[in-house]
């Protein structure tokens, strides 16, 4: 007969993961639709994965843990400020090698 107790602590962890998806998901959605706004350019699709990818990896051992009010200002403006600097690299990456194909031709 299984545990009832395992069964709910690892829903918690399926739950906490999705949660951190979904938080993930919202914030580099929310940076990418300013940061689009903001330089007139669409983002490439790679920095979109890149940056659910790192937000993710940042935000599933965060779940779970109460954080006070500072700590969270604290990370999200860092996450914030990486994504922005991601989606202006892959912005960048893209106009070079567009203007780069158009040169040679």
């Amino acid at each position: 007969m299984t545990d009832p107790l395992q069964r709910t602590a690892r829903s918690g962890r399926d739950i906490r993961m999705l949660r951190a998806a979904v938080f993930a998901a919202v914030c580099v959605v929310l940076a990418a639709g300013g940061h689009t706004l903001a330089s007139c350019a669409t983002v490439p699709l790679w920095t979109l994965g890149a940056g659910f990818l790192g937000a993710l990896l940042v935000a599933a051992p965060l779940a779970g843990r109460e954080r006070s009010l500072p700590g969270i200002a604290a990370l999200l403006a860092l996450g914030q400020t990486v994504l922005h600097t991601l989606f202006g690299l892959g912005q960048s990456a893209s106009a070079t090698g567009g203007m780069a194909m158009t040169s040679t031709d």
